[in-house]
C-alpha cells in the first residue's frame, strides 16, 4: 500500500467515528426531560419532592399535571394524576401525603358548594388512604348529622277506673305469690305430712289386726284361713310397737316446731292466703274492656280459695290427701301470679301509669 492510500484509510475511519459520536449525543439530548417542579403545598400537606433520578416521560407528565391542577385548585384533575403516581410508587410518602391533601381540599370545596354527599365520599377515600390520620375523620364527624330523636308516641287515654283497679289488684297478686311460696316451702308443712304418714301407718296396722282377729274367730271360713289370720295378727302385733314409736317421734318433731319462726311463717302464710282469696273477690270485676284480665284474676282467686280450704281441712282432719291437694294447686299459682304481674306491668307502660295507687 502506498502512503497516499494509508492516508485515505485513516481519514475515512476518523469521519466514521465522528458520525457515530454525533448520533449518540443527539439520542441522549432527546431522552433527557427538562426539570419541572411541583406546586407549592397547601397548608394541609407538604408537596412531594422531585425524584433525585431523572423521571420517565410519563412520570414527568403526571408531575406537571399535578402542578398545573394544584395551581388552579382543580382537585379532580390533581387527584387523578396523584392516583397514577401513587399506584406507580405506593411506598412513596410524598405521593401519599399529597393525594391525602388533595382529597381533603376537594372535600372542603364540595362542602362550600353544598355537596356534602360527595364531600363525605372524598373524605372516606382519604381515611382509607391514611387510616391513622385524623384530619379526614374530624371533617367526616362534623359533616355527619346527629340522628334526630324519634317522635314521641302519644300516650293513650287511661280507661276509666283502670288506675284504681291496678292499684288494688297488683299488690294482692304479688302478695299471693309470696304467701304461696312461703307455705309451700315451709318445713312445718313437711313435718305435718310426716306425722300424718306415720300415724296412718299405725292405724293401718291396728286395722289389719282387727280384721285378722275377726277372721280367726269366724267359723264360716276354713281352718287354714283362720290359722293364717292368727299368724298375721301376731306379726302385726310385733310391728305395732315400732310403728307407734316412729309416730310418736314424728309428733314430737312437730311439737318442737311449735312457736318457731318457720311454724309462725307457715301459719301467717295460710291466714294470708285465706284473706287474699276474699280481697281478690272484692276488687272484681275489672274495668270495661279488660275481660281477659278479669278472668285471670278470677282464676287466681279460685286457686287461693281452694288451697285455703284443702289445707285447712287437711290440718284439722290430719289428712295427708287434703294437704297434698293444696300443695299441688300451689304449684300452679306462682306462675299464674307472675303472668298476671307481667300483664299489669305492660298495661302500666301502655297507659303511662307511673305508680299504681
Amino acid at each position: 500500500m502506498t502512503s497516499t492510500d494509508a492516508d485515505a484509510t485513516v481519514q475515512a475511519r476518523v469521519q466514521a467515528t465522528s458520525q457515530a459520536l454525533a448520533t449518540i449525543i443527539l439520542a441522549e439530548s432527546q431522552q433527557t426531560p427538562r426539570p419541572v417542579g411541583l406546586a407549592t403545598a397547601v397548608p394541609t400537606a407538604t408537596a412531594p419532592a422531585r425524584p433525585t433520578t431523572a423521571p420517565t416521560a410519563s412520570l414527568a407528565a403526571s408531575l406537571d399535571q399535578v402542578d398545573r391542577a394544584w395551581a388552579t385548585q382543580d382537585w379532580s384533575t390533581a387527584i387523578k394524576a396523584l392516583v397514577v403516581l401513587h399506584r406507580s410508587a405506593p411506598d412513596n410518602a410524598d405521593y401519599t401525603d399529597k393525594l391525602y391533601a388533595a382529597y381533603i381540599n376537594s372535600a372542603d370545596t364540595l362542602v362550600a358548594t353544598g355537596d356534602k354527599t360527595q364531600a363525605l365520599s372524598q373524605l372516606s377515600r382519604a381515611t382509607d388512604l391514611e387510616p391513622d390520620r385524623q384530619e379526614a375523620r374530624d371533617r367526616e364527624l362534623a359533616l355527619t348529622p346527629t340522628p334526630a330523636a324519634p317522635p314521641a308516641t302519644p300516650t293513650p287515654a287511661v280507661p276509666t277506673g283502670l288506675v284504681q283497679y291496678i292499684g288494688r289488684v297488683e299488690p294482692l297478686v304479688s302478695q299471693s305469690a309470696t304467701a304461696v311460696q312461703t307455705l309451700r316451702g315451709s318445713h312445718t308443712v313437711q313435718v305435718v305430712l310426716d306425722v300424718i304418714a306415720k300415724s296412718d301407718a299405725v292405724d293401718k296396722i291396728q286395722t289389719q289386726m282387727d280384721r285378722d282377729r275377726l277372721v280367726a274367730q269366724d267359723r264360716s271360713v276354713t281352718a287354714e284361713q283362720r290359722a293364717a289370720a292368727l299368724r298375721d295378727s301376731r306379726q302385726q302385733a310385733l310391728n305395732l310397737p315400732h310403728a307407734q314409736v316412729v309416730a310418736l317421734d314424728a309428733t314430737k318433731n312437730l311439737e318442737a316446731l311449735d312457736g318457731s319462726a318457720d311454724q309462725q311463717a307457715a301459719a301467717g302464710a295460710y291466714a294470708q292466703i285465706q284473706q287474699l282469696a276474699t280481697q281478690l273477690q272484692d276488687v272484681r270485676p275489672a274495668p270495661s274492656g279488660f275481660d281477659a284480665l278479669d278472668s285471670q284474676v278470677a282464676s287466681l282467686d279460685d286457686d287461693l280459695a281452694y288451697v285455703a280450704n284443702e289445707y285447712g281441712t287437711g290440718i284439722d282432719a290430719m289428712s295427708s290427701a287434703h294437704i297434698a291437694n293444696a300443695l299441688q294447686r300451689m304449684q300452679a299459682i306462682q306462675p299464674k301470679a307472675q303472668t298476671l304481674l307481667s300483664e299489669i306491668s305492660d298495661l302500666k307502660h301502655q297507659f303511662g301509669i307511673g305508680t299504681a295507687g
